[in-house]
C-alpha cells in the first residue's frame, strides 16, 4: 500500500512540476533564437560591408587625386564643399 502512495505521490509531483519546466524549456528557447537573430544579423552585416566598396576605392582614386588638387591649388575663392560635391556630381 505504501508503494502505491508513493507511486502517486511521484506522479503528482512530476505533473505539477511540468509546467515548471516547461517554462524554463521555453525561455532557453526563446534566448536561443534571439540569438541566433543576433548572430546571423552580425555575420549579414560582415558579408554585406565586404561587399561594397570604400569610398577611397581604386575606382575613386582619379576622382579623389582631382578633389586634392583643386583644393591644393585652386586661385581665388573656394566653393564651400556642398557646391563642390553637387558640381562633382553635375560634372563640373
Amino acid at each position: 500500500m505504501a508503494a502505491e502512495y508513493d507511486y502517486i505521490f511521484n506522479e503528482r509531483q512530476d505533473v505539477q512540476a511540468r509546467p515548471e519546466n516547461l517554462a524554463l524549456y521555453q525561455s532557453i528557447l526563446m534566448l536561443a533564437v534571439v540569438v541566433l537573430i543576433a548572430v546571423t544579423a552580425f555575420i549579414m552585416g560582415v558579408m554585406f560591408e565586404r561587399r561594397t566598396s570604400p569610398a577611397n576605392s581604386t575606382e575613386l582614386a582619379s576622382f579623389w587625386e582631382a578633389w586634392e588638387i583643386i583644393e591644393e591649388e585652386h586661385y581665388g575663392e573656394m566653393p564651400s564643399v556642398e557646391d563642390r560635391k553637387f558640381g562633382a556630381i553635375n560634372g563640373w
